[in-house]
């Protein structure tokens, strides 16, 4: 079987991950957060968490306010991937 670099880096990639993060300005639902998801459970079955904007009405401000005020800044980012982790090591769902 021939193998290429592209595979081998996806074999390893599959012990060394734990859990992914995806970070989108949207709503939750289709778009890029459901591609990473749909690709990660093919081909590395790991935790996949989707970190983007309640699929409901969202205060109005400035794209930073508003990723502030939701946690989708580099801090609250940070915050949910540690939680995460934890959680996952624990053996919970993420």
């Amino acid at each position: 079987m021939r193998h290429t670099f592209k595979e081998e880096r996806r074999a390893s990639a599959r012990h060394a991950v734990r859990l992914v993060c995806d970070r989108q300005g949207a709503a939750p639902f289709g778009g890029l957060g459901s591609m990473v998801a749909q690709v990660v459970g093919e081909n590395c079955p790991k935790f996949v968490k989707n970190l983007s904007l309640p699929d409901a009405p969202v205060i109005t401000g400035t794209s930073k306010e508003v990723f502030d005020y939701y946690g989708l800044n580099a801090a609250g980012i940070a915050q949910s991937a540690k939680v995460l982790l934890t959680r996952t090591e624990k053996g919970q769902n993420a």
